[in-house]
């Protein structure tokens, strides 16, 4: 019986000893299922990717686009200016329409029509009390209206006054706006001082605010020169100080200068418009869209305003901004600084 129960234990023993490796056997297969999951946890945490992405979306998205150049010199035609009584020795009949005289049309061109003044040798015939008469204004007032007929009909540049000093370095200043002209989207400004061009242009409406603050940084480095701009109704002025204030930026050290509103005053030219197409025109400044003009180019920008370098001519935008000031350096120098 002894014997047997030996055995017995003895078996028991094997039995007990088998159970424990196969206990371990147990442990270790379930060891590598713990070792194949880790990886997994890793590969969730190595997800940083995605603020990088984010990081990037607003650096380039967000950045305005600028573009810098010098400008070649540009040789113009010239035009002397002449004395109000230095009368061409032969003219020929000028039968154009009055309404070529620069500020006749609409109302005005009524008004002389049914005073009997019908062409631009009628109007230099009637002289500068009947044209003031007409106009309702005091014969001084009518003078320099009545030199710009002259102009035309004797084909000259006529001194009315002399053109006033300006800076021998200004700053030259354009802008392009929305139809509204509550958004601006592209400003080109040429540095005369350093020959540098600068063209800031806000690719998507978030870019607008960018480009103001990035214009006002240009423009306070030059405190001490004056910002030649050309409208006659100191546009650019005016929506650029509205924009500035409304961004909470200090301007008052900015000082404007509208060069067309002197012009007019100084001298009459034989065109009928004084806009800078036609002036830059008639000094021989080759425009590369001589068709375009700041209407068209409002209205372009108002279809692709959300992405604008979507727009297959985005570089002729680009073009006529800068012939804007380019021809406006170039024609201002001809007058005032030669």
């Amino acid at each position: 019986m002894a014997k047997q129960t030996a055995k017995k234990t003895t078996k028991a023993t094997t039995k007990k000893k088998v159970d424990k490796p196969t206990a371990k056997k147990a442990v270790k297969k379930t060891a590598p299922k713990t070792e194949k999951a880790k990886p997994t946890k890793k590969v969730i945490k190595k997800a940083p990717a995605k603020p990088t992405v984010k990081a990037k979306k607003v650096v380039v998205a967000d950045t305005p686009t600028v573009i810098k150049k010098t400008f070649d010199k540009i040789t113009l035609i010239s035009h002397k200016f002449t004395e109000p009584n230095e009368h061409p020795t032969k003219l020929k009949p000028n039968k154009l329409s009055v309404s070529e005289i620069n500020g006749i049309g609409g109302n005005t061109y009524l008004k002389f029509h049914s005073a009997g003044i019908k062409t631009v040798e009628d109007f230099v015939n009637a002289g500068v009390s009947k044209i003031s008469q007409v106009l309702g204004w005091t014969e001084k007032g009518g003078l320099p209206f009545y030199l710009r007929g002259l102009a035309v009909y004797q084909n000259r540049v006529i001194k009315i006054k002399a053109p006033k000093n300006i800076s021998q370095s200004p700053i030259y200043l354009d802008i392009e706006t929305d139809l509204s002209q509550r958004t601006v989207w592209m400003i080109g400004i040429y540095i005369t001082k350093s020959n540098e061009f600068i063209q800031l242009v806000a690719d998507k409406p978030k870019d607008e605010p960018k480009i103001i603050k990035q214009c006002l940084e240009i423009l306070s480095d030059h405190p001490n020169e004056p910002v030649i701009s050309y409208s006659g109704s100191r546009f650019d002025e005016r929506v650029l100080r509205k924009r500035f204030d409304e961004e909470n930026l200090k301007h008052n050290h900015l000082i404007f200068d509208d060069i067309l509103l002197d012009i007019k005053a100084s001298l009459a030219f034989p065109i009928k418009a004084y806009t800078l197409g036609d002036l830059g025109e008639f000094y021989g400044y080759k425009f590369k869209h001589p068709n375009m003009d700041g209407q068209q180019v409002a209205m372009l920008y108002s279809q692709y305003a959300n992405d604008l370098k979507k727009f297959r001519g985005y570089e002729k935008l680009c073009d006529y901004n800068e012939d804007d000031v380019k021809s406006m350096a170039s024609v201002v120098e001809h007058i005032y600084l030669k």
